[in-house]
This record gives structure tokens, sequence and C-alpha cells, in this order.
């Protein structure tokens, strides 16, 4: 059984540009099962994480960000039909 639980943060300060971000969370969500997909925002630069549920310790965990970006977590409700 998969653990829905995310990797550790990286260490603040990374410096990384928005697309490099995008892809390091990528890399460290990819088998988390509640994920969906991960987007990058303008004219703000943000990261979007889309995902099938998100529990409060998930919310805790995006709750500063992710390499110095902010994260906008968008809850895809799959509709029959």
């Amino acid at each position: 059984m998969r653990s829905s639980k995310p990797p550790p943060l990286p260490l603040p300060g990374a410096d990384l540009d928005l697309n490099e971000a995008a892809q390091r969370l990528w890399r460290a969500l990819r088998r988390m099962p509640w994920l969906v997909r991960i987007g990058i925002g303008f004219p703000e630069p943000c990261l979007h994480l889309y995902v099938k549920h998100f529990s409060p310790e998930q919310k805790f965990y995006m709750r500063n960000g992710w390499s110095g970006f902010k994260v906008i977590v968008h809850i895809e409700i799959k509709t029959p039909g």
C-alpha cells in the first residue's frame, strides 16, 4: 500500500526558477495517489497543485509554498457522464 504522506520539503532558499520548482515538485509528489497534475501561474509566479482530495496534513505541508513559490491547491471533482 502506498503512503499518501508527501516527502520532506526541500531546504529553503533553493533559488529555483518557476519551471524548475514545478519539475521538482512533480518529482517529489508524482507517486502520491491524490496528485492529478502540477501547473505554473502567471503574472504572479506560483505553482498550481491539482489533487483528487486535500487533507489537513497536505494543507499543513504546503502552507509555506514550495522552493519560495506560493502553491495554490485545486481539488478536481470528477462528475459522472
